[in-house]
């Protein structure tokens, strides 16, 4: 009798246990977070900014990455991108092939004293860029077309079209990348 009174308060102790500790849990993990309508995902990775717009960039830096491009993709949220980037500033050509959604190509390059009265890299390590070139709202049927920036750039960021009309991107305008 003993025996039974003691594993039945070991059973009713364990149960709850449990259900004390499952209502301690936070209620909001870091996926919750990022998933959650009220609060912007944390940016993974390098991001550019404009004034307070951030935009979460995946980089293209080999050769097989900057051919693949965003080809193949059915989508991309409206705040990322695609940085390329180059070893050198140069009039880096852009195609659609293999796009399912049109883009715009904005083409960047470091800001010097010479083109904008600033440094090329600031006290905080980011950098600041200014938009050399662009083509707006890219249609997926233009492929096998080549877009070329009238002026060398040693980024290129492709973005959902339309973006930059919406977020009031043009050439001039100055962004920073934060990696």
């Amino acid at each position: 009798m003993k025996r039974a009174l003691l594993v039945v308060t070991i059973i009713v102790c364990a149960v709850l246990l449990l259900f004390l500790m499952k209502q301690t849990e936070l209620p909001i993990t870091s996926r919750d977070v990022s998933s959650s309508p009220l609060l912007p995902p944390e940016p993974i990775g390098p991001t550019l900014s404009l004034g307070d717009r951030i935009i979460s960039v995946e980089v293209a830096r080999t050769d097989e990455e900057q051919a693949l491009g965003l080809g193949g993709r059915e989508a991309m949220e409206d705040d990322h991108g695609m940085l390329f980037v180059f070893s050198e500033s140069d009039q880096y050509g852009i195609w659609m092939q293999d796009m399912l959604f049109p883009l715009d190509i904005v083409w960047l390059t470091p800001t010097t004293r010479k083109n904008a009265g600033m440094t090329r890299i600031n006290a905080e390590g980011t950098q600041t860029l200014v938009v050399v070139d662009m083509k707006e709202n890219v249609a997926v049927e233009t492929y096998p077309e080549i877009f070329y920036p009238g002026a060398p750039a040693l980024y290129v960021l492709e973005l959902k079209g339309g973006f930059a009309q919406r977020n009031d991107i043009y050439v001039g305008s100055v962004l920073t990348l934060n990696e």
